[in-house]
């Protein structure tokens, strides 16, 4: 459960509420990758040791797709368990962006919205499965070229055979440097899946309501929060275009900034008036008794 704040009455809160579960959801999702990854690596080190082994002699591509073959359903079954909290995070704040703030009345679908909502609603999660699925099958080829240059420096040295699927086989069960670059490589992918889903779900929001996005006098502002914010995210801070003008020199977690999907920014309208003359300071949300 979330820690209530004190300023939850003002403008700001929704923007911190939208971070703060997005954080609590990356937090648990990424512990539950390391430690289903841990566990499945203790149990299948020897396994691995010997496909990297033959990967380096045969060069057939193997060990790559074995490794793709093995992890990438894992991740995805974990990750498709916050399809719909991260959904309910973007669509929540969207509703508190149009209710009241845009149109000056209170916000309903109706019945055809909610139909296009539904039919779109599964295009997402489609379209995001994929995007990690990219993301997952990059991670696996790193992890092979920096174990395959782990072997071939042990080789060339003449490490005998049997030291060498030890010592590749220890570095699987410790979680060593390539390994555990690896975790980190695998875990970072939850970050990204799921502010990719809040935030897709707030744009097929806005998009249904035509009325946001097409709407030329509906300005955005970029909002930063003073969380560790990169230097191109405080240069954006406050910066007032149109949605078009935003998608065309990069939304927030769209890589067109340092911090890329680290990115924490939001984009709300010019109506919703909040003050932005300095990046808005932020603590992260803690868990109830934490």
């Amino acid at each position: 459960m979330l820690k209530i704040r004190k300023e939850s009455q003002n403008k700001v809160f929704p923007l911190y509420d939208f971070l703060d579960v997005i954080d609590l959801m990356k937090d648990n999702v990424k512990a539950e990758i390391k430690a289903t990854l841990f566990k499945k690596f203790q149990e299948n080190a020897a396994l691995f040791a010997d496909l990297f082994i033959r990967e380096v002699k045969k060069k057939d591509g193997k060990a790559k797709k074995e490794l793709k073959k093995f992890v990438i359903p894992i991740i995805l079954k974990i990750l498709k368990k916050y399809n719909d909290p991260a959904i309910d995070a973007g669509m929540n704040l969207s509703e508190k962006i149009l209710s009241g703030k845009i149109k000056k009345t209170p916000h309903w679908w109706t019945k055809a919205e909610k139909k296009k909502w539904l039919k779109r609603k599964r295009e997402l999660i489609d379209t995001n499965e994929g995007y990690a699925i990219s993301l997952l099958e990059m991670a696996c080829d790193s992890y092979i070229i920096d174990t395959e240059a782990l072997l071939m420096e042990m080789i060339s040295a003449g490490t005998a055979k049997e030291k060498v699927k030890e010592k590749i086989a220890e570095n699987i069960k410790t979680v060593g440097r390539e390994t555990g670059k690896y975790f980190n490589a695998v875990s970072d992918t939850s970050e990204s899946y799921l502010f990719r889903t809040a935030d897709k779900t707030m744009k097929e929001a806005f998009e249904i309501d035509t009325q946001v996005i097409e709407d030329s006098k509906t300005l955005w502002k970029w909002v930063t929060f003073h969380v560790n914010s990169c230097p191109d995210c405080i240069e954006r801070h406050g910066q007032i275009k149109s949605y078009a003008e935003w998608e065309a020199e990069g939304l927030p977690r769209t890589g067109m900034t340092v911090c890329r999907s680290h990115c924490h920014c939001v984009l709300v309208p010019t109506d919703y008036e909040i003050d932005v003359k300095m990046p808005l300071p932020r603590e992260r949300a803690k868990l109830e008794g934490m």
